[in-house]
């Protein structure tokens, strides 16, 4: 009785072993299968200095939908933005379905490595980042609607989701979405970080609900508007004609990513100009385009630079732009006007200007959402009157200029 007790455990314990072995064995010869998936095994969201290898090298494996090894899927590796190099670009995983390359990066504003198979379909691509603030996870969701100021636009329906972000678009390719998404995901932590921001929650906002993510859109041949509203922004995208007539790196268009995420940031705060207080143009515009770096240049740093500007057409007092009806040219040019209102912002925050802080703009916004007034709260925390700022706006930008 026991030798047979014996014999039944010996022979289920080799059915068990040889059941496993086949579930690991990995699949020659592959016809890849809806379910088939690249999974990163290690390299992603590393941090280098500009033309240095990763320490460690990406490493990614094919499996099909029972998570088996795919050996002989030929994987194309390219890196979509930031520029830089890897050390294969193409390869076929191995018996345990592994590949594996080392990434030197460039010196481009997003570092983003795609990988992919050469012929067909699936397994979908999937994309690696490097020198991130963040870790940025993303998936393609559908059947979500895209509102700006009660208009509904129209788009492809397959919209990413990232950590805060839902960014649809009319057909834009998959790639220029995920920069597109890594730029506004990037830009939204660093003015949390300026605004010593540390939860969502503090300005009103959840990222848990999909539904109530941030919504950008990247045009590729719509003929939309490029504005920013409640929690969204519409803007050209990098395979758009705007892109190829107005940009020329993705430094410049990183930055106007940031410019709009900062109005974003406006309307978190609790500003809106649909129903309640909203700064004068010269400053919301100027804020936005200070703590981006700047989107339009040319960038005035001397009283040289400041001459030319005032000497060009329809060039008045900035600080005379408190709506957007104030400007004296067409709205195709207001952008010249954008590097003075960022002058203007630039010498409220320098220690060689007024020396204020972020913090003094956040508590400034914060006391608009009582007075409802844009005079009265600027005054209180950046220390002189609107009216005084315009009327001798020259001779104070004039003095800060030679101080630099």
């Amino acid at each position: 009785m026991i030798a047979k007790q014996r014999s039944k455990v010996l022979t289920f314990l080799l059915i068990l072993f040889f059941s496993e072995a086949c579930e690991r064995e990995p699949v020659q010869n592959p016809i890849i299968e809806v379910g088939a998936a690249i999974q990163i095994i290690s390299g992603n969201n590393q941090h280098e200095k500009i033309g240095e290898i990763l320490s460690n090298s990406v490493a990614v494996q094919v499996v099909d939908r029972d998570q088996r090894p795919i050996q002989g899927v030929e994987l194309q590796f390219t890196i979509i933005s930031g520029g830089g190099s890897v050390s294969q670009p193409k390869l076929n995983s191995k018996i345990l379905g592994e590949v594996s390359v080392a990434w030197t990066l460039g010196n481009g504003p997003e570092q983003v490595l795609k990988v992919y198979p050469v012929t067909g379909t699936t397994p979908e691509p999937i994309y690696i980042y490097a020198n991130s603030h963040i870790s940025i996870e993303t998936k393609w969701v559908k059947d979500y609607s895209f509102y700006a100021y009660g208009v509904k636009y129209n788009h492809h329906n397959r919209i990413l989701e990232s950590n805060h972000f839902l960014t649809f678009s009319d057909g834009a390719s998959d790639d220029v979405k995920i920069i597109y998404s890594k730029m506004a995901e990037e830009s939204f932590f660093e003015l949390k970080q300026v605004f010593k921001i540390i939860n969502n929650s503090d300005i009103g906002f959840s990222s848990e609900i999909t539904s109530c993510k941030i919504k950008i859109y990247t045009t590729k041949h719509a003929i939309y508007n490029q504005i920013a509203f409640p929690y969204g922004f519409i803007l050209y995208g990098m395979d758009s004609e705007k892109y190829r007539l107005w940009r020329f790196d993705d430094f410049l268009f990183r930055k106007e990513i940031k410019h709009e995420t900062t109005h974003v940031l406006q309307f978190l705060l609790g500003l809106d100009p649909s129903v309640g207080p909203w700064p004068d143009t010269w400053f919301a515009e100027g804020m936005a385009e200070y703590f981006s770096g700047g989107a339009i240049p040319p960038y005035i740093t001397t009283n040289l630079l400041w001459d030319r500007w005032l000497e060009g057409s329809d060039h008045i007092n900035p600080i005379k732009i408190h709506q957007f009806n104030n400007f004296p040219v067409p709205y195709g040019r207001v952008g010249e006007y954008y590097p003075a209102f960022s002058l203007a912002v630039r010498f409220l925050l320098d220690t060689k200007g007024l020396g204020k802080s972020p913090d003094d703009v956040k508590a400034m916004i914060k006391d608009m959402l009582v007075t409802r007034n844009f005079a009265t709260s600027f005054e209180k925390y950046m220390g002189i009157s609107v009216a005084y700022y315009e009327e001798h706006f020259n001779e104070l930008i004039a003095e800060f200029l030679r101080k630099q």
